[in-house]
Formats: structure tokens, C-alpha cells, sequence
């Protein structure tokens, strides 16, 4: 899971095309059950957003999210992402 906050002069469309890399990658990369990729409209507790964006990648197991992290389109639109937040968490867990 990761969320972003945009620079005030990021490139809205290479942003658009990097996540729509990742998007994509649900059908490249096998394990990967489903990437949700959205606005944040709220936060908790005081409801005021501090990130804009929202990804979660679902995989079956850590082997698959390593393949995703290691995957050349991953690492390209990473890059640009990474150009374009002004702010940025990621975490990995795992259900129990």
C-alpha cells in the first residue's frame, strides 16, 4: 500500500500514465490478484486529506510482490512517481 501527495507542479499526465503502468501490471505479472489505484477523499480522524492518492497491490504471496517490485515497468513508473510526490509512504503487510 502506498499514498502520495503531488508537488504543486507535478506532471499530471506522466503521473496518469505511470499509474496507469502499474495498473496494468495485474495482468503482467502472476500472483498479483488486483491493484486498486484512487483519490483519498478522507482521512482519520480529522477528515482532512494530508496524501492524494491511494495504491494497493493484492498478491497472493511475498513472492509475487517481490516479482511486481522488481518488474521493469514497476521500477519506470516508480521513477516518475517518485519525480512527482512531494510526500510519499509505502508499507508491505501481510493478513493474519
Amino acid at each position: 500500500m502506498a499514498v502520495f501527495r503531488w508537488k504543486e507542479d507535478a506532471n499530471s499526465e506522466a503521473v496518469s500514465h505511470a499509474l496507469g503502468a502499474i495498473q496494468n501490471l495485474a495482468t503482467i505479472i502472476p500472483g498479483i490478484t488486483d491493484i486498486h489505484i484512487g483519490k483519498i477523499n478522507k482521512t482519520y480522524p480529522n477528515g482532512t486529506p494530508r496524501f492524494e492518492c491511494g495504491v494497493v497491490i493484492l498478491c497472493q504471496n511475498q513472492q509475487a510482490m517481490d516479482a511486481y517490485r522488481k518488474h521493469p515497468t514497476h521500477k519506470d513508473a516508480a521513477s516518475v512517481i517518485e519525480q512527482s510526490y512531494a510526500e510519499g509512504l509505502g508499507v508491505d503487510f501481510i493478513t493474519t
